[in-house]
């Protein structure tokens, strides 16, 4: 590099307005032209088949899955497979298999991977806000032999609205 490069570089990295003002000019730059630039990208996507592969293989491959479950779970691609291999693909909760993917459930105080749940399950558990008490109360609700109320004779049933 010139020793004007480095001056320029150094610069930047130790003068806070300099990079403002560069930044500034930078983004001042794009906004006018930002119709070169895409009308530019476009071309180069439709032409070059090696700059459209660099451009989506970020997303092939699991790149994103594995960040997102590492970020939000601590755990990898290869700790959740093993989960589904253990849990065999089935909903830990209801025991069904899922065309989806499997979410992954953890506790929200401690933040640990309890199992893998389907979506309808997560959804659930969500909702009642992981709460044992309220979990137990609608099982308990759900279970209720539910009888249908008796008229009183001579009483009509209640008439349906159009």
């Amino acid at each position: 590099m010139s020793e004007k490069s480095d001056r320029d570089r150094q610069r930047y990295a130790d003068d806070p307005e300099y990079r403002e003002r560069r930044l500034a000019s930078i983004n001042a730059w794009r906004d006018a032209n930002k119709d070169e630039i895409n009308a530019r990208r476009r071309l180069r996507w439709a032409t070059d088949p090696d700059y459209r592969e660099r451009q989506l293989a970020p997303y092939r491959g699991g790149y994103w899955r594995e960040r997102d479950l590492m970020r939000h779970y601590g755990i990898t691609l290869a700790d959740y497979n093993a989960l589904v291999a253990r849990q065999k693909g089935r909903c830990a909760l209801c025991k069904k298999t899922s065309t989806r993917r499997l979410c992954v459930d953890h506790c929200h105080r401690s933040g640990l991977v309890r199992r893998l749940l389907c979506q309808r399950c997560n959804c659930a558990l969500g909702l009642l806000d992981d709460n044992a008490r309220l979990l137990r109360g609608g099982a308990s609700y759900v279970s209720r032999d539910w009888k249908p109320k008796s008229r009183p004779p001579g009483k009509p049933g209640r008439k349906k609205r159009r």
